[in-house]
Formats: C-alpha cells, structure tokens, sequence
C-alpha cells in the first residue's frame, strides 16, 4: 500500500462554521417554535442526555468500525471531544459509512422523536438534534474529503488523523 495523503481536520475553518451555522439554525428553529424549557430542576437530567448522546455517537462510529474489521479499536478522550480510532485499513464506501452512521442514524431518530415525544421533552430533543448536526462536522468534512480520494482508495483513522492509501 502507498499512502497518498491525509485528511487532517483538527482546528478547521470547516468544523468551526458548521458546529456555528447547526448552532444558530437550531437557536432560530427553538424561538419560532417557542419550545422552552418545563423547569430548571431538569437541568440535571438534560446534561446527561447530553452525556448519553455523546457516548451513542461515538459508539455508533466504534460498531461500524468493528462491523467492519474486526481490529482492536482505540478511543481518545480530548476534552472537549471524543474520538475513535483503528489500526484498520477501510475502502472508501465503508469509510464514509463509519464516519457518518451517527449523525444519520441518530438525527433520524431524534427528528422522528421530536414530532412524537409529548411536548415537555421538545427542547431537549430539539438541542439533541442540534447538537447532532454542529458536532459531526469532522464527520462530515471527513466523508466529504474522502470522496475526493478514488473508489479504490482504503483509509486509516488513527484517532489523530487518517491517512489514505492506494494499491
């Protein structure tokens, strides 16, 4: 395998804007719909659902990562994120797979939720929701990098950066 280049998107302009732009869409969408919060004495709950998300999404990377390889998975705690990595080489469609499965799966779901859940839990979905889409923008910018690889392409995600490689 020849490595071809890296997608390296710590500190990016990309992740900045899209956690601010999902950030000030979802502030917007709470006032126009007057969603607010029932009492403050739920701030403890709504903190750890927060936590609760955090971990699932994650998690829902760590799955499809091991779905696919089977490797020994690492995660890396840096606060204020979490991340995951792997020693294993994945092709490009199962690269993109990974690094989006939770901001698909889980938006769908708290989107569904949001429409369905009684109206005393709307806030916390709504800020669930949000949070969804501002903190996947590495996911996001990584699927968006990878299609710019070619389909025969195998990425590397070490937690750190990935590196892309080609027969």
């Amino acid at each position: 395998m020849k490595r071809i280049g890296t997608i390296s998107y710590r500190k990016s302009w990309f992740i900045v804007a899209n956690f601010i732009f999902f950030l000030v869409l979802g502030i917007i969408m709470i006032v126009a719909t007057g969603i607010v919060p029932v009492s403050a004495a739920g701030a403890l709950w709504f903190i750890l659902c927060i936590l609760l998300y955090m971990l699932l999404h994650e998690g829902l990377h760590l799955l499809f990562m091991r779905i696919f390889s089977g490797e020994k998975l690492r995660v890396s705690l840096e606060f204020p994120t979490i991340s995951i990595g792997s020693d294993a080489l994945f092709n490009r469609m199962q690269f993109i797979i990974i690094t989006l499965a939770p901001a698909v799966i889980l938006g769908i779901i708290l989107l569904w939720l949001l429409f369905c859940i009684p109206e005393g839990y709307q806030l916390l979905l709504a800020v669930l929701l949000i949070l969804d889409l501002a903190g996947s923008g590495g996911d996001f910018l990584q699927a968006y990098c990878a299609l710019k690889y070619p389909s025969d392409s195998f990425f590397r995600d070490d937690s750190n950066e990935t590196a892309v490689y080609i027969k």
